[in-house]
């Protein structure tokens, strides 16, 4: 016989998955409910969902640097607000940046020197002390995070070549201070978490009005039973089969209650809300107030919000940054309206400036 443990065991968790064990409740996997969606599965597609429309509101023509995307460009002002173009060696980059020495008369940077976003191939570097000593033993890095960039504000008579300046980008106007501001997926983050609550309630206000049933169990061998006679119902159900056999003599006690709120009240919220986070960046909705009945065009142009000036403000930044750097190093970087923000269709007609290889470099 094998010698038995004195002390506590500790049985891994993978043993009672292999088993076809629920860990969490010990009854058998198939009679647990373990395709219940989880809270932050729903928020966390609420948020590719409002990175999508983020990072897709403008098209951006004859970027300079051909390792960025017009949306890697949109996707890094979505995560950072602001950002700087330079260009070093004849290569152009597109970095985030920290303030370096001295401001002007309206508070805005003079000097500053860029930040690489991340360090490491494949995430294969991950310790916070390794990343630092492979940051300061790569020359690229430790020369672009000691350059310091003198700031373009407005357009230049001439072309400024080689010299160790930089334009600046930002995602929409800012506020009191002229230089930073919170990160559009800061600013949206509580809406997509009263998205996710909205149809968390949803699907409770479903369950608890779906007429389940409590049964009353004296041990775990009861319970089950029970999750057993559930399981055949629902199979049985699906089968057309009127009748389940059931050997119990246990009592039933409706657990369900009816929901003062429809569900059809639940949906408009959500609609509310969501389209409340698209008026935020600027895309055309139908408002935040949502009518059950049947709206008239007037009623309709009324609750609409004004996201004409929202969509205005990001691009006028966007065009303008456009205009000093073409001037400073010779471009013709450009950016545009995508077409399915206002027009509710994407048209992929080709602009008529051409690049200097004669085809068209749209991003």
């Amino acid at each position: 016989m094998g010698k038995k443990s004195k002390g506590p065991v500790m049985i891994p968790i993978e043993l009672y998955r292999m088993a076809g064990i629920d860990p969490k409740t010990g009854t058998p996997a198939r009679a647990s409910s373990s395709e219940t969606p989880k809270r932050q599965q729903i928020r966390n597609a609420l948020r590719v969902m409002d990175e999508q429309d983020a990072i897709n509101r403008y098209r951006w023509y004859n970027l300079p640097t051909l390792d960025i995307t017009g949306q890697f460009l949109e996707r890094m002002l979505y995560f950072h607000y602001t950002l700087c173009l330079f260009k070093y060696n004849g290569k152009f980059y597109i970095t985030p940046f920290a303030y370096e020495g001295s401001i002007d008369f309206y508070g805005r940077f003079n000097y500053i020197h860029p930040v690489p976003l991340s360090y490491g191939k494949d995430g294969e570097i991950t310790d916070a002390k390794e990343i630092k000593k492979a940051q300061e033993s790569d020359p690229l890095y430790a020369v672009l995070s000691d350059l310091k960039l003198r700031v373009v504000k407005e357009i230049s008579d001439q072309p400024l070549g080689d010299e160790p300046v930089a334009v600046i980008i930002q995602d929409y106007s800012p506020q009191r201070n002229p230089n930073n501001a919170t990160p559009r997926q800061q600013l949206n983050e509580p809406l997509l978490t009263m998205e996710t609550d909205i149809i968390q309630y949803m699907r409770t206000a479903m369950i608890t009005s779906s007429g389940v049933k409590g049964i009353r169990v004296h041990d775990a061998d009861e319970s089950v039973s029970v999750l057993a006679a559930a399981k055949s119902m629902e199979d049985s159900a699906r089968n057309g089969l009127p009748f389940v056999p059931m050997i119990t003599k246990l009592d039933a006690q409706d657990l369900g209650t009816r929901s003062t709120t429809s569900f059809q009240d639940y949906l408009l919220s959500l609609q509310s809300v969501d389209n409340f986070r698209m008026s935020l960046l600027g895309i055309d909705n139908g408002g935040i107030f949502q009518k059950k009945e049947h709206k008239l065009e007037a009623e309709q142009d009324m609750n609409s919000s004004p996201v004409g000036l929202i969509n205005m403000d990001g691009l006028s930044l966007r065009q303008m940054f456009c205009n000093i750097a073409n001037s400073v190093w010779g471009e013709s970087m450009w950016c545009e309206p995508n077409d399915a923000i206002s027009q509710g269709e994407v048209d992929y007609e080709e602009p008529e400036e051409e690049n200097e290889g004669g085809e068209e470099d749209v991003q």
